[in-house]
């Protein structure tokens, strides 16, 4: 299968009932893009409350800027694996089977929040477009700069559409320089480059907990966005 990030071994250890020779085709449904929704609903003002509403809760403690920036890499890998190059559609993080793997672990919290808060008043927004933004909002919430962001990412529309769940690629804190190049390379197709900025800038701020992740301590000593000095 082209571009699939799984050895003839590996398949079959995944989908041991389809044996080998039927493994390629059991994981071409596996990363099988799903049936999607229409676009986001929403009006301007609407976004604007939106943020206002993410940005109000975040002042309140209810959400953090970093987890905020973590949903939103989370959301896009797991799509990005399954859409192959589709960015954040599917909002996969709508489903308990996904926000509540081990993987996603301190992140359950903050989905559920943001799952209440689009029930409740936003429910315009589909919540692939609702995890890119809040992924958005985090280092400028943080006190980095403001990124551009834009509506258009679509939902599955069925029930949650992948056993094991597609959080379970989620990268391992226990790799090396060696295992990270080679599975990002290979399972999101991301450059070195790409992959300094997402490792670099993604723990910029921020920290880790061991309910998490199995860490403990800040990354740079703040949860603040770092302020960049005159010498680089």
């Amino acid at each position: 299968m082209t571009g699939c990030p799984f050895s003839q071994r590996a398949l079959a250890q995944i989908f041991p009932s389809a044996g080998v020779t039927n493994s390629v085709r059991a994981v071409s449904e596996y990363w099988r893009p799903p049936a999607l929704s229409t676009p986001s609903t929403l009006d301007a003002p609407g976004y604007k409350s939106l943020i206002n509403s993410i940005k109000e809760a975040c002042d309140g403690g209810d959400i953090s800027p970093p987890t905020l920036n973590r949903l939103g890499f989370h959301s896009v890998q797991i799509a990005t694996a399954v859409a192959r190059g589709h960015g954040a559609n599917g909002g996969f993080h709508q489903f308990e089977s996904e926000y509540k793997h081990p993987g996603n672990n301190g992140l359950q919290e903050d989905v559920e929040f943001l799952l209440k808060l689009r029930s409740d008043r936003f429910p315009g927004i589909t919540y692939a477009d609702l995890f890119s933004l809040v992924g958005s909002l985090g280092p400028e919430l943080a006190g980095g700069p403001p990124i551009a962001w834009y509506p258009g990412r679509l939902d599955t529309t069925g029930p949650a559409p992948h056993n094991p769940p597609l959080s379970a690629n989620l990268p391992d804190g226990m790799l090396n320089a060696t295992g990270i190049q080679q599975g990002w390379e290979s399972y999101l197709g991301l450059t070195i480059r790409e992959q300094v900025i997402f490792l670099g800038g993604g723990h910029s701020f921020g920290g880790a907990e061991v309910d998490a992740s199995g860490w403990n301590g800040s990354f740079t000593g703040s949860d603040e966005w770092p302020k960049v000095s005159g010498r680089m």
